[in-house]
This record gives C-alpha cells, sequence and structure tokens, in this order.
C-alpha cells in the first residue's frame, strides 16, 4: 500500500477547511449587498411602469371619452353690422 496516494487529496481539504469560513465571512455581506441593490432596482422599475401604465390608462380613457362622445354643435356666427359691438357675458 502506497501511503503518499493520500496525502495530495488531504491538503485541499485542509485548506478548503481553513478557508470556508473566512470566505463565508467576506462573502456574505457581498452577497447581502449584490441581493439589497438588486431588490432596490426591482422595486424603481416596478414604480416606473405603474406610472407608465397609468398614463396610458389615461389617454386610452381620454381616447376613448373622444371618440364615444358626439361633436358638440358650434353656435353659427352672426354677422355685425359694422357699428355694433357685442358685449361679452
Amino acid at each position: 500500500m502506497d501511503l503518499a496516494m493520500p496525502l495530495p487529496a488531504i491538503a485541499p481539504f485542509l485548506i478548503g477547511l481553513v478557508t470556508a469560513p473566512l470566505a463565508a465571512k467576506v462573502a456574505k455581506p457581498l452577497v447581502r449587498g449584490v441581493v439589497r441593490a438588486s431588490v432596490g432596482l426591482v422595486m424603481e422599475v416596478r414604480k416606473a411602469a405603474a406610472k407608465a401604465a397609468e398614463g396610458i390608462s389615461d389617454l386610452t380613457a381620454e381616447a376613448t371619452v373622444d371618440l364615444t362622445e358626439p361633436e358638440p354643435v358650434k353656435p353659427k356666427a352672426r354677422k355685425q353690422s359694422p357699428g355694433t359691438s357685442v358685449s361679452p357675458n
């Protein structure tokens, strides 16, 4: 039996055993920051999308009203004689 064979596998295992807790301490705040920034970005995009949807909804409602309302009948303009004035009421 050759005892040299298990030694190459033990060294990386021991290194990983020592560095894993250190990497977790460093990686956790980094990952938390990335997740927090992503959530903030998603919230801002949702707000912008809601505002855009509201604007489109308003435009659609206005266009629907414009298309469904009959055209108002404009009163015919009266001819004025040159010496008379019309008072605005």
